[in-house]
């Protein structure tokens, strides 16, 4: 059985570019093209890993990714089109100011 990916981006073409090279290495692709999509579509049955843009309408990928921490371990990577790492840095320095650190797991690192 082949391994599934859950893409989570809104940019059609970057999804589509994405989406066409994983599917050409085997893997299984499921498409969302917003937070409340992909979390629909990891509701529906498990993904093995979710790629996860970081800026989605409505819904930012920091609080898709934390909506997804809660109700499955899957693995997530997220991704951005941004260029400037301030913009980075500022998106991240946001999240550990209202402790959300995607991922983690405690000092036990139970998965």
């Amino acid at each position: 059985m082949a391994r599934s990916v859950l893409i989570i981006e809104d940019d059609d073409r970057i999804r589509r570019i994405v989406s066409i090279t994983l599917r050409r290495e085997g893997l299984e692709v499921t498409e969302a093209g917003s937070g409340e999509e992909g979390l629909a579509a990891l509701a529906e049955r498990p993904h093995d890993i979710v790629l996860l843009d970081l800026v989605l309408p409505g819904r930012s990928g920091f609080e898709v990714c934390r909506e997804i921490r809660r109700v499955s371990t899957t693995p997530v990577i997220m991704v951005t089109a941004r260029a400037d790492s301030s913009d980075i840095a500022v998106a991240a320095a946001d999240r550990r100011r209202r402790g959300a650190v995607p991922g983690r797991r405690g000092a036990a690192g139970r998965h």
